[in-house]
């Protein structure tokens, strides 16, 4: 896992990736920081809208994606966490925005 664990998380959205449905969350406290709610809020309907948008593809088994990491990187991607219908992890996927 990511050695940077999420501790808190709120719900967005359940949207629908390609044929899945998924339970889109974002990350309030991690090991390394804490956000408030406030400002996931803000975020809200831009992470909601790149996660649905994009052309990445989230693993199969995938129930629960937990936006970790808001945009950065030379590509403005977003980190977020999949994982399984019991919780467990899967991976860390980098979805990029859609131009």
């Amino acid at each position: 896992m990511a050695s940077n664990r999420i501790v808190k998380k709120i719900g967005l959205a359940t949207i629908q990736k390609f044929s899945q449905e998924v339970v889109l969350e974002a990350a309030i406290e991690t090991q390394t920081f804490n956000r408030t709610e406030e400002l996931v809020n803000t975020a809200k309907a831009r992470l909601v809208d790149i996660v649905q948008n994009s052309d990445t593809v989230l693993p199969p088994n995938t129930a629960n994606a937990v936006v970790r990491e808001f945009e950065h990187g030379a590509d403005n991607h977003i980190d977020v966490v999949c994982l399984d219908q019991y919780g467990k992890y899967i991976t860390t996927a980098h979805v990029v925005p859609k131009k």
